[in-house]
């Protein structure tokens, strides 16, 4: 028979065992830094996830400027209750529980998701859009020397928002249910929708935003898709007048001239049911089983935790997470989240949007592009 205390001491030891945290890793591919406490698979695979969205914008955009000068770091949270670490702010009496966000510092832009969120497969939907809808808004702004549109700017990142990277291959500009929903429901005047910037009300009020960003989706997936991608060269055209530091207005009115009739387009297209979208092999050249693994001490991963939490103007919580009692410095980064570029965080459970949940891929292939494809919305 076991003394007592010999048992009561086991039974102490093996419960804070359960307790125990679990390690932060570090995993670092050729353009990523991801930061983890999911485990080293989850964290290869995010990393993975990244490098193919990049590979992505470079076959897409091959002008653009894909590296920012600022480094990516990627938190890849094991779950929600790691997650809110990183953003308090989006469980301060919202609606919704964001499964991804992002934030830019000074120095470094920051990304935070979810890894234990799951959708079947055939749903056709990305459930950390709000995560890439703001590193492909990041590259494409970053490529052109003025301001672009805020139609044009939040559309394409809309549209790039939804690239699904399966086992094999990507999808891109796969239709956004709720967009559509939106855009029947309430369209925006052309004249407002072209000429609207930060100040407007359709960018700082959160219904607003919603349905400015679901019309400017449409209008920019109608121009990169609609009628057998038969805007695609225009759209080209008025790519390169704004890398040519054209104004805005006068690039538009000399690549599609009056808009008139691709508003009118874009009003007969949403009703559709019917999309087209792209689809590539995934990109061979970056290999998550090489990607380099170490792990980071309680106090390294505290760092990077403070270091968002600063970048989303959450001082007091930076200074909690890193142990540090000193005035917090005056020179704090705006959030992407915030004033600056407002964006948009998807609901989780209880969503009647369909952007939840999706298990991440992990086998790989060669890149290469194929016919467009089409899908019922």
């Amino acid at each position: 028979m076991r003394h007592p205390a010999l048992v009561l001491c086991t039974m102490l030891a093996a419960v804070s065992a359960t307790a125990a945290p679990p390690p932060w890793l570090e995993v670092k591919s050729a353009h990523f830094t991801v930061v983890t406490d999911a485990g080293e698979r989850s964290g290869r695979n995010t990393a993975w996830q990244f490098e193919q969205i990049r590979a992505a914008l470079v076959k897409i955009w091959p002008w653009a400027k894909i590296d920012t000068g600022r480094p990516f770091v990627v938190v890849a949270a094991r779950d929600e209750t790691t997650l809110k670490t990183f953003g308090p702010q989006y469980w301060e009496g919202k609606q919704f529980r964001p499964v991804g966000f992002s934030a830019s510092g000074r120095d470094k832009h920051f990304i935070a998701v979810r890894t234990d969120v799951q959708e079947p497969d055939e749903i056709g939907l990305n459930p950390y859009q709000s995560a890439y809808w703001s590193y492909a808004s990041s590259v494409f702004t970053h490529s052109f020397p003025r301001r672009l549109p805020e139609w044009y700017a939040r559309g394409v990142a809309e549209v790039m928002s939804n690239t699904i990277v399966r086992d094999k291959e990507l999808h891109i500009g796969r239709p956004l249910p709720q967009n559509l929903r939106l855009a029947r429901e309430r369209l925006v005047p052309l004249a407002e929708l072209l000429s609207a910037d930060r100040s407007s009300h359709w960018l700082t009020q959160e219904t607003d935003i919603n349905i400015f960003d679901a019309n400017a989706w449409a209008l920019v997936h109608y121009l990169l898709f609609g009628e057998e991608r038969a805007f695609a060269t225009k759209t080209d055209r008025f790519n390169q007048l704004l890398l040519a530091g054209t104004d805005p207005r006068v690039a538009m009115e000399e690549a599609f001239g009056d808009m008139k009739p691709y508003y009118d387009g874009m009003r007969r297209y949403v009703e559709r049911s019917l999309f087209t979208y792209v689809r590539a092999l995934v990109a061979l050249d970056t290999r998550p089983e090489v990607y380099a693994v170490r792990p980071l001490s309680p106090a390294e991963a505290a760092v990077v935790r403070g270091e968002m939490l600063v970048a989303t103007d959450r001082p007091v919580e930076a200074r909690a997470a890193a142990g540090v009692r000193r005035r917090p410095s005056r020179r704090r980064a705006r959030s992407t989240p915030g004033a600056p570029t407002p964006c948009r965080s998807w609901p989780t459970s209880g969503s009647t949007s369909g952007r939840a949940r999706r298990r991440w891929p992990s086998r790989r292939r060669r890149s290469r592009s194929s016919p467009a494809s089409r899908i019922t919305a």
